[in-house]
């Protein structure tokens, strides 16, 4: 700003006090011709700062010569600098806040407390934090970063920090009551401070008795306060003095000022005036150029006990106001892989490395307006579309990615296990998963793993952080971060890696366990298939696994490292075909102690068969076993069982062992039977599902929000099922429900009907399904998941069926014969309602085996004893078509659709 050379006028101060301010001739010091962008003092000494960047102290009375660069800042380019009475701050281009001076009451922010830093320390609680202002008070500073989140530190014993209380802080802490106040700018003075929003309004707060807040009240005020008397006026700067503020109006050119001034002190003896925000008409001053007036700027400023607007040529207008951080502005990647001399690519490295060597830099590189309503749990400030954007526009460029790569490796990574606990640091975390380098192939393997053990090693207080950002990402964001990871795992797969080599993988794995709860409990939308990792089907590692889970069972003193990698730790990643598989193995190895490997196959076969026919019968509705709402309906247990409860034993025994023998197995239960197999209970979403028509009675129940609700639906707490009517509670048949118990009716209905009305025999259903499956090795799963192991999953994909099928008798033959085509040509236009027929037909369920269709092998033979008159006839048991030998499409398609919608196959 100030022309070369520079002269500085600074007054004397008193050695035998130091920081006395007195009155005295002004001393000059020449500045050797240095170009001076900010100047600022305390009691103690003045900080000058060159357009360089370079820093320059001069204290009052220990300093030989009038001012000395300061040496730990040699290798920093500082853009901004603030002075307290005897501390001092500057802030780094590349993010970082430096702080020395006195700490008695802990506004250095340091995590140790010294009564004196003489050398700038590094502000460690505020790493990753995109700061764009600092400014310090008498003994407190503050910073506000990019975000609009302002933290505050020092002594507060008039609650100047903002935080509600009046306890000094020795680290920087978050002022959450200025959260959502979307602030611009923040303003210091001795034991107050201001603060500014982007929608012009001011709030104060800390010390009042002089006035200086603004408000009618002369007292403390340890928690932000609006000054309403600017509220409607836009206010566009303000400056705070030692006991007064100031506050400026670009619309009317008015200064308004409020605390301690000698000339609004006194009338009639009385103090007035010196509370409320006073207006003061700036005078109208013309500056001319040769062709004419110039626009004019106002800076206003306040020193310990005075103030003064400067009026500015419009290109001296922002004052060094934009010295900022380094960061990604809108074309900086077209900039960045456009292509140049080597002096241009010399100038672009430089810049990447100065970016993407700063967590701060990054974190403030992609950002949005914050929301006014959000919380501080939100992620509403991260701009995600922005960060893949500019990932994806530099991806082909080499060079560039080569920089990014090795400053992310050297410098990003290795910082971010040690990240504070601070919203604005965390968030690089949800950005660099929309980094391509992070989505590579084989070399992105060792950046994931060593980002995702960061992630592992974070603080308690910084992981519970990191969660919630996590848990209020979109689905599509949400699943960058599985993806990543996900591909991570595969490319060490393609390498051929062996069961050793995994444990390099863990901190992948427990990352994405994390990822995986979170989506869970949040219900954040992200499929939980989107978790598989199908590459994970590995017979010979998860043989291995259960071995070892066997092993560990019956040894008391075991060394984690034999934990196995794929079971233990993570089955809620694996592929639904690797924990089928987990099962069936344990199954395997128990058995093989008694059957050899021919003899196991058929004792499975037979099992296989034997299952079929018990479902069959116990699941056909005049049975009796279970009952039904409508015919449509899924099955559910009764609630006045005409079994006994061994049976319900002996059914859920069955159900166990489908895990092992049958690839799938057609039981028409909701979801809630898996739900409570896995210990959690079910919810209004089940008996939709149970019961659609009472579902949704219910439900409207409880949308319904008018004060009639009595008069109009007329509600007890009484529940009416399985032809049973039981009050909910005591009495309740007498008590209605209304708007303030609704909530407590509908969850003690779904509760009765689940719960309460089937607690013996579930629980004998329960206790024969685990008899043989162990409930450790399905705690992991999700209701879905085990549904689909039981009973399959409809995952379809016909043309990989016709693919598999195999032929015999006349039909096994090369090309295929005229009625397999003409089959596959019926079968194929059928709708998915009757394909789901034939495969229910076929196999004896209307959905496929979790391991996919692959495994789902069909036998299509012929019998010469059929003539065209006959239906297509199904061997259930063993999954065999026998089909007639048809001539005309329009036969075999009546003949098999009579056959799948009336008839059942058999073995």
């Amino acid at each position: 700003m100030p022309a070369e050379p520079v002269s500085t006028k600074i007054q004397g101060h008193s050695s035998e006090e130091p920081g006395a301010l007195l009155t005295g001739k002004l001393k000059y010091f020449s500045l050797q011709r240095m170009k001076v962008t900010a100047v600022d003092c305390g009691l103690s000494n003045m900080l000058l700062l060159t357009v360089e960047g370079k820093l320059h102290e001069h204290n009052y009375v220990a300093s030989i010569s009038p001012f000395h660069p300061i040496k730990r800042l040699h290798d920093r380019h500082i853009i901004q600098v603030a002075c307290g009475d005897h501390h001092c701050m500057a802030l780094s281009k590349g993010g970082e806040l430096f702080t020395w001076g006195e700490n008695t009451h802990g506004q250095l922010g340091l995590r140790s407390q010294p009564l004196r830093e003489s050398t700038p320390q590094l502000v460690e609680h505020l790493k990753g934090s995109p700061l764009v202002q600092i400014t310090a008070g008498s003994a407190h500073s503050v910073a506000l970063s990019l975000t609009g989140t302002v933290y505050s530190w020092g002594n507060n014993t008039a609650g100047q920090l903002g935080l509600g209380h009046m306890e000094n802080q020795y680290l920087p802490t978050v002022v959450e009551a200025l959260w959502n106040k979307s602030v611009e700018f923040v303003t210091c003075g001795d034991e107050h401070t201001a603060v500014l929003s982007k929608d012009g309004l001011v709030y104060t707060f800390g010390a009042g008795g002089n006035g200086q807040l603004g408000n009618k009240y002369a007292r403390n005020e340890p928690l932000p306060c609006l000054v309403l008397e600017l509220r409607e006026m836009h206010v566009s700067q303000i400056a705070c003095g030692r006991h007064h503020t100031l506050a400026y109006v670009t619309s009317s050119k008015t200064v308004y000022f409020f605390g301690v001034k000698e000339q609004q002190q006194r009338r009639n003896g009385d103090m007035l005036g010196r509370y409320m925000a006073l207006p003061m008409q700036l005078p109208e001053i013309d500056i001319h150029e040769e062709n004419g007036t110039l626009d004019r700027i106002y800076r206003v400023i306040a020193g310990g006990n005075h103030s003064v607007v400067v009026i500015l040529e419009e290109k001296f207008g922002d004052w060094g106001m934009k010295r900022r951080i380094a960061t990604i502005e809108p074309g900086t990647a077209e900039r960045w892989i456009s292509d140049g001399n080597s002096g241009h690519w010399r100038k672009i490295n430089k810049e990447i490395k100065q970016i993407f060597s700063s967590v701060e830099c990054v974190n403030g590189s992609f950002l949005q307006q914050r929301e006014i309503h959000c919380t501080t749990s939100d992620v509403s400030w991260i701009d995600h579309n922005a960060a893949s954007l500019f990932f994806y526009v530099v991806k082909n460029r080499e060079q560039v990615l080569q920089q990014i790569n090795s400053c992310l490796k050297n410098y990003i990574i290795p910082e971010l296990s040690q990240l504070p606990a601070h919203h604005d640091a965390l968030a690089i975390f949800l950005i660099l998963p929309e980094c391509s380098l992070m989505h590579g192939s084989q070399e992105a393997v060792p950046l994931v793993a060593a980002f995702a053990n960061a992630v592992n090693n974070l603080k308690p207080t910084s992981l519970k952080i990191l969660k919630k950002l996590w848990s209020s990402l979109s689905a599509c964001s949400l699943n960058k971060h599985v993806l990543m990871l996900k591909k991570a795992i595969a490319n060490l797969l393609k390498s051929g890696m062996t069961r050793q080599d995994y444990v390099k993988g863990t901190p992948i794995f427990e990352m994405l366990k994390k990822l995986y709860k979170v989506n869970m409990k949040a219900n954040s939308g992200l499929p939980i298939e989107e978790f598989y990792i199908h590459e994970l089907c590995h017979d010979q590692l998860l043989h291995e696994d259960v071995q070892a889970m066997q092993m560990l069972e019956h040894t008391e003193d075991c060394d984690d490292s034999y934990i196995p990698v794929l079971c233990s730790q993570f089955p809620f990643i694996l592929n639904l075909l690797a924990k089928r598989r987990v099962l069936q193995i344990d199954l395997t190895l128990k058995q093989e102690m008694l059957f050899t490997g021919a003899f196991l196959y058929d004792q499975g076969n037979a099992m296989r068969i034997s299952l079929i026919h018990a479902f069959e019968d116990m699941l056909q509705p005049d049975y009796g076993m279970f009952v039904q709402c409508d015919m449509f309906s899924p099955l559910w247990f009764p609630a006045s069982p005409s079994f006994e409860p061994k049976h319900y034993f002996l059914f859920g025994n069955q159900c166990g062992q489908t895990i092992s023998y049958c690839p799938s197995i057609y039981l028409p239960f909701p979801l809630a039977l898996f739900r409570k197999l896995l210990d959690q209970q079910p919810t209004l979403a089940d008996l939709k599902e149970l019961d659609p028509v009472r579902g949704r009675s219910l439900q409207e129940f409880l949308d319904y929000e008018h004060d009639d609700i009595v008069e109009n639906y007329g509600v007890c707490f009484i529940a009416t099922w399985d032809n049973k009517t039981v009050d909910l509670i005591p009495n309740g048949r007498n008590i209605s429900v209304d708007n303030s118990n609704k909530h407590d009716y509908v969850n003690r209905y779904v509760d009765y009907v689940f719960n309460t009305s089937v607690a013996v025999v579930f629980e004998e259903f329960k206790r024969g399904f685990y008899q043989l499956c162990e409930k450790a090795l399905l705690k992991d799963f999700h209701p879905k998941e085990l549904r689909s192991i039981i009973i399959g999953n409809e995952e379809y994909d016909w043309k990989k069926l016709e693919q598999n099928a195999e032929y015999d008798g006349v039909f096994k033959q090369q090309p295929p014969h005229s009625t397999i085509k003409i089959f596959w040509k019926v079968f194929h236009k059928l709708p998915l309602s009757e394909k789901k027929k034939f495969l229910l037909f076929l196999v004896g369920s209307d959905s496929i085996p979790v391991s996919g269709m692959d495994s789902l092998k069909i036998r299509i033979v012929s019998n010469s004893t059929y003539t065209e008159d006959h239906l297509p006839y199904a061997q259930t048991c063993y999954q065999t078509l026998i089909l007639p030998l048809y001539s005309k499409k329009e036969v075999l398609k009546e003949k098999l659709l009579l056959a799948i919608c009336h008839n059942r196959g058999f073995c």
